[in-house]
C-alpha cells in the first residue's frame, strides 16, 4: 500500500476489485468490507459523479469544495473539533 496511511483498518482498492468509481459496486463492496451498512458511511469527493454513485449505493455523500464546508459538514453530522 505505498503512500497510504496505515491507521486505517480497511483499504479498498478498486484494482483489486475490479470496479472503479462512480459504480455503485465499489461502494457496496467498501461498506461490506468495512463491516457497516452502507446508510452508516460519510462520504465526500471533489467529483460530482463520485458522490452521485456514493449516493446511489446508499452512503451520505457530499461533494467537497472547501475544508471550511467540509468541517461543516462533518459538524453537521456531530463530529467534533478542537478549533
Amino acid at each position: 500500500y505505498s503512500g497510504i496511511p496505515t491507521d486505517f483498518e480497511v483499504v479498498v482498492l478498486s484494482y483489486k476489485l475490479k470496479l472503479m468509481k462512480p459504480d455503485a459496486a465499489i461502494y457496496l463492496e467498501a461498506a461490506k468490507m468495512a463491516g457497516v451498512a452502507p446508510e452508516e458511511v460519510f462520504y465526500t469527493d471533489d467529483i460530482q459523479a463520485n458522490v452521485d454513485g456514493a449516493r446511489a449505493a446508499g452512503f451520505d455523500a457530499v461533494l467537497f469544495t472547501t475544508a471550511a464546508e467540509y468541517v461543516g459538514e462533518l459538524r453537521r453530522r456531530g463530529v467534533r473539533f478542537n478549533y
